[in-house]
């Protein structure tokens, strides 16, 4: 837009020189320029209907433009004052519109949300869409939504929970080991761990109809949320919690990236301040909700910011800190999960109950069997759903007009968004702007288009 607004005010066969700190808008000036760019590429240029109308004013004019490099933050004068002209126009209240209708070579221009128009290229653009929407329905699907509810003043790492998800700690990047690893932390996010209450729906021609307690205590009903809850498991959890909480003060310091920098006392007062291990000494394991979403794979933010304060680079301490999640998971999943699986096993030892049982029975059964539940699931979506979400179902939509009504990605503000737990509409959302300033003024006064023609 800087470049645009300059030319415009240039008279016809000027000879222009730009000074920029920004070499992405010169390699995208040398493209659009280029005659040999088919129209097509154009349009998945980001800002492509800007670059256009530079293009056009450049030829109609025939104007010379020439985008020279300069060093940035190097104390340079010009460049210096264009970048506190840019801030001052950020804030600005005003804004700058472009007419995109009357652009050449350009048949339609697509709008979302009747707000302005797009000016990403539209596969990407879509990608971001589908991930918002898929990740809206993701934090009110049934199986984690009494979890969410329970911890929903947990602020969490999306961004660091995906990281932690993906995370290959094996030599090889496709081998069993690293498939059932990665199969561990996606059924314990979604609550499809093969506990017994899970196995009886599965089976329920093998597993007692009447409801089972845990195996490991005989105490209360057993299901995935249960399993970091047992009281069998609590003082073992207390334990590595304080074990894991040593061995970090020594890990962090070690790793810091300038040698002795920061004391180990300091370092040990900021763990110790961190919640889930303050809550360790206060609270029982039910209370420590730091605790029970990390053993369900939810990152809380707090994590990352006790290893921000020794690493302020993102790389390196997204990376440390994967790499001390990794041996506090699985040790308490050594301490919890597989014990649970070793009492379950001899729980159903104890009841007869092999694999064999579980594998399919005769083909006609297996039809009849079938045939039978779908009757139920249609018995059952008779009655009206109760579940009310934790979260709004609109949210994606916010998200989605991240590059209309903010700055930054839509991970970001979709972290801002479920920290405050905002659940009104995307109507409220908009109405709650000026949209006078929001909304780009040939969509004032129109009905929500797909697409405007040129």
């Amino acid at each position: 837009m800087a470049i645009l607004t300059a030319i415009i005010t240039c008279p016809k066969s000027a000879n222009i020189t730009i000074h920029t700190d920004s070499q992405c808008c010169i390699s995208t000036f040398n493209r659009i320029m280029d005659p040999l760019t088919p129209l097509r590429r154009l349009q998945k240029i980001p800002n492509f209907l800007i670059w256009q109308a530079i293009k056009y004013i450049i030829r109609s004019n025939a104007i010379s433009l020439d985008l020279r490099k300069v060093k940035a933050h190097s104390n340079d004068l010009y460049n210096d004052a264009a970048d506190a002209l840019a801030k001052e126009g950020a804030s600005s209240p005003t804004a700058i519109y472009l007419n995109f209708k009357h652009i050449p070579n350009q048949k339609a221009t697509l709008t979302w949300m009747n707000l302005g128009p797009l000016e990403r290229p539209v596969r990407k653009w879509t990608t971001d869409v589908i991930s918002c929407k898929s990740f809206n329905r993701f934090i009110n699907s049934s199986n984690i939504s009494s979890l969410m509810s329970k911890c929903q003043a947990v602020p969490i790492d999306f961004s660091i929970t995906q990281l932690w998800i993906n995370y290959n700690p094996f030599v090889s990047i496709t081998s069993n080991e690293l498939s059932s690893y990665i199969s561990y932390k996606i059924k314990s996010m979604n609550s499809l761990l093969p506990t017994c209450d899970l196995l009886q729906r599965n089976y329920p021609h093998v597993y007692p109809k009447t409801p089972i307690s845990c195996p490991s205590c005989n105490l209360s009903t057993d299901s995935n949320d249960h399993i970091i809850l047992c009281s069998i498991y609590s003082p073992i959890i207390v334990d590595l919690l304080f074990t894991h909480e040593s061995m970090l003060t020594q890990f962090l310091y070690d790793k810091q990236p300038t040698p002795h920098k920061i004391p180990r006392d300091n370092i040990q007062t900021w763990i110790s301040l961190t919640p889930i291990f303050a809550a360790n000494r206060s609270v029982p394991v039910s209370d420590n909700l730091d605790l029970i979403l990390i053993s369900h794979q939810f990152i809380p933010k707090s994590f990352d910011d006790l290893f921000m304060k020794i690493f302020p680079k993102k790389k390196p301490r997204r990376a440390h800190l994967i790499d001390f999640l990794h041996f506090l998971l699985m040790d308490l999943r050594k301490i919890t999960w597989l014990a649970h699986c070793d009492a379950r096993a001899e729980w159903e030892k104890s009841l007869n109950i092999s694999q064999c049982c579980k594998r399919p029975r005769q083909r006609t059964s297996s039809r009849q069997s079938a045939s039978n539940s779908r009757v139920t699931q249609i018995h059952r979506t008779d009655t009206p759903s109760t579940t009310q979400n934790v979260y709004a179902s609109s949210l994606w939509l916010i998200w989605a007009s991240s590059n209309f009504l903010h700055s930054g990605s839509w991970t970001h503000h979709r972290s801002i968004t479920l920290h405050y737990n905002i659940f009104f509409d995307f109507i409220s959302f908009i109405n709650s702007f000026n949209i006078d300033v929001i909304r780009h003024p040939l969509l004032l006064h129109d009905a929500v288009p797909s697409f405007i023609l040129g």
